[in-house]
């Protein structure tokens, strides 16, 4: 999969801006960014293949770690993420929906899974889903 890195200042400033809006808008959130050093994006639409694979990497992560959060955007059927994902997933506090569709700004979107790099409740680097970046690997596999 290729990796497109988000350098943009602009950007990164906007991603901040979703991500504050998202979670302060979510209702019970208890979500702490500050302790967060990763949120991924799995957009409901898009690149399939790319979106099962991410998805399945998420729900193995979110098993083992406490410090990566899911946002899943372009939600268009409850029901159906529900009945694909079951409720205990679901109703883990470190995994979201967009149903705002802030995430669904073109500045933002993309039809691949992204993953969003945080320190200290900030996003600084935004990149699509994948395993083969340097920061992607230190962050998946902290041993090596």
């Amino acid at each position: 999969m290729l990796l497109v890195s988000c350098g943009s200042d602009k950007r990164i400033k906007l991603f901040n801006s979703k991500i504050q809006q998202h979670y302060s808008e979510l209702e019970g959130n208890t979500v702490d960014l500050a302790k967060i050093n990763a949120i991924i994006l799995l957009p409901r639409e898009g690149c399939e293949g790319c979106i099962s694979d991410a998805s399945q990497m998420a729900i193995d992560l979110l098993a083992e770690r406490s410090d990566i959060a899911v946002i899943f955007t372009v939600v268009n059927d409850l029901k159906l993420l529900h009945r694909q994902y079951g409720n205990s997933l679901l109703k883990n506090n470190l995994v979201s929906m967009d149903l705002q569709n802030l995430f669904r700004d073109d500045r933002v979107m993309s039809i691949y899974p992204q993953i969003a790099y945080m320190k200290n409740g900030k996003c600084y680097k935004v990149e699509e889903f994948g395993n083969e970046s340097e920061e992607f690997m230190r962050l998946f596999n902290p041993t090596n």
